[in-house]
């Protein structure tokens, strides 16, 4: 069981943005660049807390039990059709609220369950689904707090199809419910959505867009734009689709036929489901048909057996010749072409035709229609997977049912695995492994060009650009990235154009650092220190770091992570990472490498050498002209007539009345900026930890021995206790610091 003592843990990370700046947002950037967008406030500490104790009194097998009553009994807030039960709409409601994630950058998914707000709660495709949550309301009701909607919901679906005789695939609990729809409101349609990333072409939105049609959750299924005929390029948008929901082939056939399995259609008549939510809160989606329920606007079943788990809909897929004709709403569905009179009465879309018309796809379909077991492992896998990936490590699950039939070791997704270093409870003394930094960080090393600090060659602002760039890939969305686990190490993060030549400093410069202490420090640890070690070197004030992270075996599952996407706009990663305003404006000005930034195909920086941390970054940005300037395809700026550059990323300081505003406060206190520096590196090194030293008992650890040198075991600043609540207090006491100061 995943306890949330752990979940605290890992919450409490990602609080950084708790105590937002209340400044008003005016002001555009430059024509052309991504808007700027006032963030999300996510939910405050003291709800966390409530809920989590809340949490731990919850009895998920209770609820899965009233679930499984509520399924067969009919209320009037949705009547029962032909189909005697509600478990395929919560199916549906499940499918929907997890399908809106999109691996581009974490958004949506279950986590938060933003269905129930806008934009999502109106998109055309939950049609109705408002009143699939009011047949689990009593159910949220009588658990209180505890019960998230996002793990009802979660849950809900995974007892319906369990309930049909669908496979078990385990539960995965622990989602925080958003207090409103701030979170996913950039996935439109939005004001915000349309700015940064607009859909420029009807019915083949592309990414970041998660989805062919905006009000979509996944694909329009009657076709391109309703197009029945267009079912190759209907494959072809279901493939980029579910691949930009993290699916492969196979998982996405099981998902779609699978689903399918189950209920049936709605759309008896032209007149439709009538006005949704935001446009008729009291009353929306009132159904204008004088009978039957309209959701979709199709119309049928795609089995006989809408209520059994079983391989039919690929049978029937697979076996009948299909013709498209105009269903009783009039939008274009598929019934079997025949002129035989005793045929089942089923029907299917054209995202199913495409299954069929689709070469790769039609292997999958007819394997699955002739091996219900290959389907039944197919889909438990993929559903898991489909409900979960939005969550982040396995580590913040909780529940007693957590995966507990998804084991196999292939299913990279499912979990960020660590390995800590043999005897990393036994950490070397921080001022130890400060020394062997500084021994390395002077000596010239062949094929890494240093910077020149003070008039010498010196790595430290390497290491500092190290560092950051191993924190700075953690997203709150779906809790990837950030340093623990030294991903920056593998494929795809050592691979990015930013963290060029980064592979070469870690082998050749550090590597012996790391060989010094082996068995006792990790990698994420040797990098985080280096790059608090140059910092404190180079004017900052000491930094909170308590050790104690591990290294990932590979770096599978940071697929997912785009930097492109985030890197150069200040408020997407401030609000992706849930840093403050005063934290990213004050990041901006650590010690630049210029070796680095070159190696990454950027020109120069804003100093001719690495300068000592201070605010003497603002004063040269607020002072001079900057104009465009593109160095090697990468967008920069660089002063009129003089050889210095900035970082779209700086510019947005500029752009930004209240970053600008936060800048012009740095300049005119040197203490306060570096006090706000430090706190903000210390969050930034912390964001995406998945667990403290107490939980590794849990995991196999070997005894542990002596570190190299017989000194105190302790981390920088001040010892930490093994207990996951102490290593929380950290972060506790970070954004008690951060809530006291406004803009």
């Amino acid at each position: 069981e995943r306890t949330p003592a752990m979940l605290r843990l890992l919450l409490l990370a990602s609080l950084a943005a708790a105590c937002a700046a209340e400044c008003p947002m005016f002001g555009t950037p430059p024509e052309g660049h991504p808007p700027i967008v006032l963030p999300h406030i996510p939910r405050d500490v003291g709800y966390l807390e409530d809920y989590l104790a809340a949490l731990d009194e919850i009895d998920f097998a209770a609820v899965k039990t009233d679930i499984t009553a509520a399924l067969s009994e009919e209320n009037s807030i949705w009547p029962f059709d032909d189909v005697k039960s509600y478990g395929p709409l919560l199916i549906r409601l499940a499918s929907n609220c997890a399908g809106s994630y999109r691996e581009s950058d974490g958004r949506g998914g279950c986590d938060g369950a933003n269905i129930r707000f806008e934009p999502e709660l109106s998109w055309a495709d939950n049609t109705n689904l408002e009143k699939a949550r009011m047949l689990l309301k009593p159910i949220k009701e009588k658990y209180g707090l505890g019960l998230s909607w996002g793990d009802l919901i979660v849950l809900a679906g995974n007892t319906a199809v369990e309930a049909m005789g669908g496979p078990a695939s385990g539960f995965c609990g622990g989602r925080v419910d958003s207090a409103d729809g701030g979170e996913t409101d950039m996935l439109g349609p939005s004001e915000a959505q349309q700015k940064a990333y607009p859909c420029v072409e009807a019915g083949n939105c592309q990414a970041p867009l998660g989805t062919t049609e905006m009000g979509m959750v996944y694909v329009n299924p009657g076709g391109p734009m309703g197009d029945a005929t267009k079912t190759q390029e209907m494959a072809d948008q279901i493939r980029r689709v579910f691949g930009l929901k993290n699916f492969n082939d196979e998982e996405t056939v099981a998902l779609i036929g699978g689903g399918h399995t189950f209920g049936r259609a709605h759309g008896p008549c032209p007149a439709g489901a009538g006005p949704p939510p935001s446009e008729n809160v009291n009353s929306p989606w009132p159904g204008l048909c004088l009978e039957g329920h309209y959701t979709s606007g199709y119309h049928g079943a795609w089995t006989e057996t809408p209520l059994v788990w079983n391989n039919d809909y690929f049978k029937n897929l697979e076996t009948h010749s299909w013709m498209h004709y105009a269903g009783p709403s009039g939008k274009h569905q598929w019934k079997i072409n025949s002129t035989e009179t005793d045929l089942p009465e089923i029907m299917m879309l054209t995202s199913d035709i495409a299954l069929k018309t689709d070469e790769k796809y039609h292997a999958i379909v007819k394997q699955f229609s002739e091996d219900q077991t290959a389907l039944d492992e197919a889909f438990k896998q993929a559903w898991y997977k489909f409900m979960t990936q939005d969550m982040g490590p396995h580590a913040r699950c909780v529940g007693e049912d957590v995966g507990a039939d998804v084991t196999d070791d292939e299913v990279e997704w499912k979990t960020q695995s660590r390995v800590e270093p043999k005897n990393a409870r036994s950490q070397p003394n921080a001022e130890s492994v400060k020394d062997q930094v500084r021994s390395v960080m002077a000596t010239v090393v062949e094929d890494v060009e240093p910077d020149t600090f003070g008039g010498s060659d010196d790595y430290g602002a390497t290491f500092i650009y190290l560092a950051y760039r191993c924190a700075a890939t953690y997203r709150q969305s779906d809790f990837l990235g950030g340093c623990d686990g030294a991903y920056i190490r593998f494929p795809p993060e050592s691979d990015w154009d930013v963290n060029e030549g980064l592979l070469d400093v870690m082998e050749k410069i550090l590597k012996p650092v790391y060989d010094h202490f082996e068995g006792f420090l990790s990698w994420a640890d040797l990098i985080t220190y280096a790059g608090i070690t140059a910092l404190e070197d180079m004017g900052s004030e000491p930094i909170e770091f308590c050790g104690f992270l591990g290294d990932a075996p590979n770096g599978r599952t940071q697929d997912r992570l785009d930097w492109s996407g985030q890197g150069n706009n200040l408020r997407e990663w401030m609000e992706l990472t849930g840093l403050e305003p005063r934290d990213v404006v004050a990041l901006r000005a650590m010690p630049r490498s210029m070796m680095s930034l070159e190696r990454a195909g950027y020109t120069g920086s804003w100093s001719e050498e690495t300068q000592m941390l201070s605010t003497d970054f603002y004063k040269v940005l607020m002072a001079e002209k900057w104009l465009p300037f593109v160095s090697n395809g990468k967008q920069q700026y660089k002063a009129d007539k003089k050889p210095l550059y900035m970082l779209v990323e700086d510019m947005h300081i500029l752009w930004d009345p209240e970053f600008y505003a936060i800048a012009e406060q740095f300049v005119g206190d040197e203490e306060e900026f570096k006090a706000a520096f430090s706190l903000a590196w210390s969050k930034l090194i912390n964001l995406g930890r998945l667990a403290a030293p107490s939980e590794w008992d849990k995991i196999g650890m070997e005894e542990a021995e002596e570190p190299p040198e017989e000194e105190e075991i302790t981390t920088s600043a001040a010892s930490v206790g093994s207990t996951v609540e102490m290593v929380a207090a950290v972060f506790m006491a970070a954004v008690a610091v951060v809530c006291s100061s406004r803009c």
